[in-house]
C-alpha cells in the first residue's frame, strides 16, 4: 500500500464487514426460506421437486405445475432402481411411501437435467467446543487485523503530513522561489498568481482574466513579449476557464489586475 491509499483506508463499517467476511446488516429477501432447508440433512421428494422448479414446498398448488409430476416420477423411478442414492420408505406390501434425497444428490440431479438448485448445502452439526475455539480464533484474528490497519493508518498519516510539510518547505513565497531556485519570470508569475487568487472566484470561471487581459498587463508592466504573456496565461489559468464559453448575463467578470 502506498501513500495515495491513505484517503481510502478507513476503519469503518465497510472495513469491519470486509474483515468479518459478512455484512453487518442483512435485508430480507423472498428467497430467505431456502436458508431454512439447509437445516435438513435429507429432503422429501416433494420438497426436492418444488425446489427444482423454483416453487415454495408449502404451496398447496405446487403439484399443479406442468412439470411437477414428470420430475417427481423420474426421481422416484431413479431412486427405486438405485440409479441415484436415496432413502426409500415402503409399506408392509413393499410399495414406496416416501423418497428422501440428500442436498448433494438433488444438486447433481439438477445439474444433469438443466434444472436450478439454489438451496444452500446442508450444514453439519459442529461440536460446541469446536465452535468456541473457532470463534475465539476468528475474533483474535479480526482484532489483530484491525490493529494492523489502524497502525498502517497512523503510519500513512504521518508520512502524508511529512510529505505535505516537505512540499510546503520546497516553495518560498517570500523569495518567489521553488526548491531554492528563482528568476525574473518566476517572480512575475508568483505576482500574477497572487493577484488572480485575490480577484478571482474558483467557482466562477468567468471571473478569471482572458488571454488578452494577460497580454495587456504583461506588456504594460513587465515585457513586450506576446509569447511570454501567453505562456503566463497557459500556466496560471485553469483548464475549465479556457473553455468557459460565452459569459451569461448577470455573471461577474474579471475587473482587472489592478
Amino acid at each position: 500500500m502506498n501513500i495515495n491509499d491513505f484517503q481510502t483506508l478507513l476503519i469503518n463499517r465497510n472495513e469491519i464487514e470486509k474483515i468479518l467476511g459478512k455484512t453487518i446488516t442483512k435485508s430480507n429477501s423472498e428467497d430467505d426460506y431456502l436458508e431454512d432447508y439447509r437445516m435438513f440433512a435429507e429432503l422429501s421428494l416433494h420438497d426436492v421437486t418444488c425446489l427444482l422448479l423454483g416453487l415454495h414446498p408449502g404451496n398447496w398448488n405446487a403439484h399443479q405445475h406442468p412439470r411437477y409430476d414428470v420430475i417427481y416420477e423420474a426421481i422416484q423411478q431413479a431412486a427405486e432402481k438405485e440409479y441415484i442414492p436415496a432413502r426409500i420408505e415402503t409399506d408392509i406390501n413393499g410399495n414406496t411411501t416416501g423418497v428422501s434425497l440428500t442436498h448433494e444428490t438433488a444438486a447433481k440431479w439438477a445439474k444433469t437435467h438443466g434444472l436450478k438448485w439454489n438451496v444452500p448445502p446442508y450444514r453439519q452439526i459442529i461440536n460446541d467446543n469446536a465452535v468456541d475455539s473457532t470463534q475465539a480464533t476468528t475474533i483474535l484474528q479480526q482484532s489483530e487485523e484491525i490493529k494492523r490497519l489502524q497502525a498502517e493508518n497512523a503510519e500513512l498519516k504521518a508520512q502524508l503530513n511529512k510529505n505535505t510539510q516537505q512540499q510546503q518547505n520546497s516553495i518560498n513565497y517570500d523569495k518567489c522561489s521553488i526548491h531554492g531556485h528563482t528568476s525574473e519570470n518566476l517572480q512575475f508569475a508568483f505576482k500574477l498568481a497572487k493577484l488572480i487568487a485575490e480577484k478571482c472566484d474558483p467557482d466562477n470561471p468567468h471571473s478569471y482574466p482572458t488571454k488578452e487581459d494577460f497580454e495587456e498587463y504583461v506588456k504594460k508592466y513587465y515585457s513586450d513579449s506576446s509569447k511570454l504573456a501567453v505562456a503566463f496565461y497557459q500556466i496560471l489559468t485553469p483548464e475549465k476557464v479556457k473553455t468557459r464559453g460565452k459569459t451569461p448575463i448577470g455573471v461577474d467578470t474579471f475587473q482587472g489586475f489592478i
